[in-house]
Formats: structure tokens, C-alpha cells, sequence
């Protein structure tokens, strides 16, 4: 049997150490801003839901194209779940605006209710195919002429001439109509004219692809806190695929010849902010 001083010394000791040690710190409480460092896997991932036409190689029907690849490459990797929506281009941008989509693109042009990537993601080459026989004086000539263009993307508002409108499903029969003369010229991106026709039995030697101008393209986002936290994210991840070298790699297996490649990079890296 132990002593009872014993028991009594050794609790003293015990009690002489716990007072020494000081008080246990307090568990800092969690913070509320401060991400798990661990994804919750029964949590689904927030989406980006891209909406707008297919435009022959640069965006196809099933989501591919060079256009989807570089905004899923944008949006992944932030943690997105990016997904494609066909949709004609003026119920893409009404969508945007009810929150039925997040995003689609447009040209630089005034626009309410959206925000705008401030970085480029491609350039539109706004021409004018017509048979070689037409008299093309630039784009005076369209002038009360009847006009073929892709439905859902009016060009009208993008020009300073009034034209007669024929929107089409199919940009390939727009070249149809301008062989048996039920229109005068057709109205889109130059490279996406030349990919139409090429689907036709008709060829260079009948038609002519003329330049009107050129306009950057950049994404649009609802002007909501969801939105602009979009805009933000593509912003920075377009300097760092742009920086990387990724982007230039996007760009030459999306089928662009190497000039348009050279200039959407150009223009990218214009657009990048400046470092200070």
C-alpha cells in the first residue's frame, strides 16, 4: 500500500506543473472567407454555361472548336464546370441577361446590363462575299442592297449603311443565293465565309471575299456579382495561358492559319494590363 504523503506529493507536482505550463490556447474559431484546403466531393462545382451559335470550325455543334477548348481551358481550372449551349446569337445575349447562361461573346460595341472581358479572345474579320462580276466599292455598296448574314447576328448596327436583311440558317446557302442572284452580298467573318463556300460546289474563281473591317471579340457576363467574378478569372487566366505559351498552342491546333494566329496574339497581349 503507497504512502498517503506520496499520493499527496505527487498531485502537488502535477498541479505545480499544470499552473507552470500556463492555460491551454484558445482553437482559433473558423473562418468563414478562408477556403477549405480540401474540395468537398458532394458539393457540385459552380458552371460556366458558354451560349452561342455554331460558326463552322472555331465552334462546332458537340462544344468543340477553337473558341470552347480556350474557355474551358480558361474556367476549369478555377474550379468551373464549363459546358456549351447552342443557341442563336441574339437569344444568347437575352439569356445572358436573365441568367440562363453566363456567358457568349460579342464584338466591341456599347452594350447594358453586361460586363466585358477586358482581354481579347479572337478578332472578327467583318467581310463581304459577292460574285467576282459584282462592282465592290466598300461598303457603300451594301446601301439598299439585299443582304445575307447568319441568323441571330445582325450586323446592321456594326455598319453605317442600311441594307435590305436575309438571315439564313445555313451560311452555305447564302452562296446558292448569291448564284442565282436572290441577294448581293453575304455578311460574316471572312475565314467562316471562306469555310462556307468551301462547302459548296462553288469556288474562288466565281466568288470574291472582300474586307470591311476588323473588331476585337471579347466574352460578356451578366452585370452580376457572379458575372464580374467570371470576367475577373477569364481576365487572369488569359495572362497566364497567354504568358505560358498555351495559348498559342490553342490557337494552332484550332485549325487558324498562321497570320490570324500572329494577330490574335498581338492583340491579346495588347490588351493584357500594363505592368507597372
Amino acid at each position: 500500500m503507497k504512502h498517503p504523503l506520496c499520493l499527496a506529493g505527487l498531485a502537488a507536482l502535477l498541479l505545480a506543473l499544470w499552473f507552470a505550463a500556463g492555460p491551454a490556447p484558445a482553437a482559433d474559431p473558423p473562418s468563414e472567407a478562408a477556403p477549405s484546403a480540401v474540395a468537398d466531393p458532394w458539393k457540385p462545382s459552380p458552371a460556366c454555361v458558354f451560349a452561342m451559335p455554331p460558326a463552322g470550325h472555331v465552334v462546332r455543334a458537340d462544344g468543340t472548336g477553337f473558341l470552347p477548348v480556350l474557355l474551358r481551358e480558361v474556367f476549369e481550372p478555377a474550379g468551373y464546370t464549363f459546358t456549351f449551349r447552342p443557341l442563336p446569337y441574339d437569344r444568347a445575349v437575352d439569356d445572358l441577361t436573365r441568367g440562363g447562361v453566363d456567358c457568349t461573346l460579342d464584338v466591341d460595341r456599347p452594350r447594358t446590363n453586361i460586363v466585358r472581358g477586358r482581354t481579347t479572345l479572337a478578332l472578327y474579320d467583318l467581310s463581304a462575299a459577292h460574285l467576282r462580276t459584282t462592282d465592290w466599292r466598300g461598303v457603300s455598296s451594301l446601301a439598299g442592297e439585299r443582304v445575307v448574314y447568319q441568323h441571330g447576328f445582325d450586323p446592321q448596327d456594326l455598319l453605317p449603311v442600311t441594307f435590305l436583311p436575309q438571315p439564313v440558317f445555313d451560311l452555305a446557302s447564302a452562296f446558292h443565293m448569291l448564284d442565282r442572284k436572290l441577294a448581293a452580298y453575304a455578311l460574316d467573318d471572312a475565314n467562316l465565309l471562306r469555310a462556307a463556300m468551301a462547302e459548296t460546289d462553288y469556288g474562288s474563281d466565281q466568288f470574291m471575299i472582300s474586307p470591311i473591317k476588323t473588331m476585337k471579340v471579347t466574352p460578356i457576363f451578366a452585370d452580376t456579382e457572379t458575372g464580374r467574378a467570371l470576367r475577373d478569372i477569364y481576365d487572369s487566366r488569359m495572362a497566364e495561358l497567354r504568358t505560358s505559351g498555351a495559348l498559342e498552342a490553342i490557337l494552332r491546333r484550332g485549325g487558324l492559319d498562321e497570320s490570324k494566329v500572329a494577330r490574335i496574339l498581338d492583340a491579346v497581349s495588347e490588351s493584357l494590363p500594363k505592368a507597372r
